[in-house]
Parts: C-alpha cells; sequence; structure tokens
C-alpha cells in the first residue's frame, strides 16, 4: 500500500485500534449475472466525531475528522478506495490506496476506525475517491469539498493534507442489499 501523507503517519500508530474487519478485498459471491460489475460509490462523507452524527465539510488545521464511504458491488468484490487529494485545481497527495475489507453485501457504507488529521494548509480542498475491485474495475470519482481553516497559521513545511493512519482499517457500519 502506498503511504498517505509524507511524514506524521508513524505518530498515529498508538491510535490503532484493534477490530477484526475480515480480509483485505471482497467475498466475491454474486451471481453469473453481477459478475464481473464496477463497484459505484452512493456518498463518501467527513464527520467531526467517532459516532458520525456531525458531518461537516468545514475543518480547522489540527482537527481530526472521520472518513465514511458507501458503495454498491453487485459482484461483492470491492477491495480498494483511492484518495486523490488537491488543494484548489493542483493534485496534493495520491493517489493513496486504503485496504477494505470485505465487502458483507451488495450495498455497504464502511467508516474509517481511525480518526484522518487535517494538516492543512488552509484552503479550498478537493478530496477525489474511487474504488477498484478484486478483477480491476474502477468506479465513479466521488468529491466531496472541504474548507480549511488555519487557526494557529501553521508553516507550509507541517502541512500535509489529510493525514491517514499508517494501517487505516475500515468496518462495515451499515450493509443492506438493494
Amino acid at each position: 500500500m502506498k503511504r498517505i501523507g509524507m511524514y506524521g503517519i508513524a505518530l498515529s500508530l498508538a491510535c490503532l485500534v484493534l477490530f477484526s474487519c475480515g480480509g483485505g478485498g471482497g467475498g466475491g459471491g454474486g451471481g453469473a449475472s453481477s459478475a464481473g460489475t464496477a463497484p459505484v460509490i452512493n456518498i463518501v462523507r467527513l464527520f467531526s466525531d467517532q459516532n458520525m452524527t456531525h458531518e461537516i465539510d468545514t475543518a480547522t488545521v489540527g482537527q481530526q475528522v472521520w472518513l465514511s464511504i458507501s458503495l454498491t458491488d453487485p459482484d461483492l468484490d470491492a477491495a480498494t478506495l483511492i484518495i486523490s487529494q488537491y488543494l484548489g485545481d493542483a493534485l496534493y497527495y495520491g493517489p493513496d490506496e486504503l485496504d477494505l475489507p470485505s465487502q458483507p453485501s451488495e450495498t455497504t457504507i464502511f467508516y474509517l476506525i481511525q480518526p484522518v488529521t487535517v494538516s492543512g494548509p488552509a484552503g479550498g480542498w478537493r478530496v477525489v475517491s474511487q474504488v477498484e475491485d478484486e478483477e480491476g474495475h474502477l468506479s465513479n470519482e466521488f468529491e466531496i469539498h472541504v474548507l480549511v481553516t488555519d487557526a494557529d497559521n501553521r508553516s507550509e513545511s507541517e502541512a500535509h493534507g489529510f493525514v491517514f493512519p499508517p494501517s487505516p482499517e475500515f468496518k462495515p457500519v451499515i450493509s443492506a442489499n438493494q
């Protein structure tokens, strides 16, 4: 897996939450009619709290946020979340790859069980997500826009975008067949 953020990731090791999330990839249990279908991202959200009750589109440098993604894949083989971070129109980081656990049903909402640290710099960010399945099919791209403000005037050299934990783990929160 590619590294996410240039540095500071090692500091997140102590934040790892031990959950058994299954393997890194889908179960491949779909029927012949769904075999070979690309995943579809329904929505990606950022939250200001671990309980995922306060969705945000604005964050402050230094704030921790939580990520959730809802996707549909009839052949149950969604494997990797690919994230690119743009500051304005310029690619700032990425694309970076985060392994997804086995997909328990056709439509699943996953959440990242560790927080993502917003390290800046301040400005208008565009976070583009895409899912790749085990067969290499790519989903639609899904963009979220986040305005990052700088409460402590952190220098540009300390800014690393949205810093993900070193071994990101996702857990299914809600799954439903549609």
